[in-house]
């Protein structure tokens, strides 16, 4: 069985379907969501981003023909399966490079934002500058700002095609000649295998990542969604019933009222 979730801009589910095989039967689902926003008024969407079948060496690619009302669609690979695409072209995960080439290929892809960066940069150094005396330079700052304080202050955005193009092709140069051999001789890369899926993967854009939800929580979820797009982004996520009322007992105890307003606390078991 094979879950399918259709998201809009703000993160909501729109539509989700369960088919018995991939890619089995969606035509109803796509003519059900374009009807929808006909009868809503709505602009169709110009952009869509799928995990496959998002081209085809021959006409149209199938996204694109089911989704046939929408014009001026147009239809992207997300890019967490852009990098999977990369990583078929190694010998084996288990060698020692792996991780590194991961890690450099989301690099080459992803940055954080300037200006957030700069921002977490004055207020690391005015911390700094408050326990000691003397100039502080630039590369005690940036020793002192970790990953997890970059993830939590600043936003990640795409360097841009033309950009994440000539780093990739950097990367892969540098890793497939005798630096991408570990200590044994034994390369990172399939030569042949890894240049074809370079040359392949030049078409695809990168762009931001497809988000892909179960079922289960989809209530919960476009709640949340809808509140973010209206309000701003909440500073916390969770649904986790036990993590949610953890929550809500310290902000009680801590500050005299809840942390959600719109959280209600689990009933008693009843048996």
């Amino acid at each position: 069985m094979n879950p399918w979730n259709l998201v809009n801009k703000h993160g909501q589910v729109l539509v989700s379907v369960l088919t018995a095989a991939e890619g089995h039967r969606l035509d109803a689902m796509a003519a059900g969501l374009m009807k929808c926003y006909r009868k809503a008024g709505e602009a169709a969407p110009k952009r869509m981003y799928v995990d496959r079948d998002c081209c085809s060496q021959h006409g149209q690619s199938r996204v694109k023909v089911m989704f046939s009302e929408w014009d001026e669609l147009v239809v992207h690979l997300d890019i967490w399966h852009f990098i999977r695409r990369f990583a078929a072209g190694v010998m084996t995960e288990a060698h020692p490079l792996y991780g590194i080439f991961m890690a450099r290929l989301s690099m080459c892809i992803f940055q954080w934002d300037p200006e957030d960066a700069a921002a977490l940069r004055r207020a690391k150094e005015g911390k700094l500058a408050a326990k000691k005396t003397g100039h502080i330079s630039e590369r005690v700052v940036s020793a002192c700002i970790t990953r997890r304080e970059l993830a939590l202050h600043c936003r990640r955005r795409t360097r841009g095609v033309d950009e994440t193009t000539r780093l990739i092709g950097s990367l892969i140069d540098l890793l497939d000649s005798a630096d991408g051999k570990d200590t044994l001789g034994f390369p990172l890369l399939d030569h042949e295998w890894i240049q074809q899926i370079l040359k392949e993967q030049q078409k695809h854009e990168p762009v931001p990542v497809m988000r892909i939800f179960m079922p289960m929580s989809l209530r919960a979820w476009n709640d949340d969604r809808m509140e973010d797009a209206i309000k701003g982004a909440s500073s916390i996520w969770s649904f986790g019933s036990a993590m949610k009322e953890a929550v809500d007992q310290l902000s009680q105890t801590v500050f005299g009222k809840p942390w959600d307003e719109c959280y209600r606390p689990l009933g008693a078991y009843s048996g």
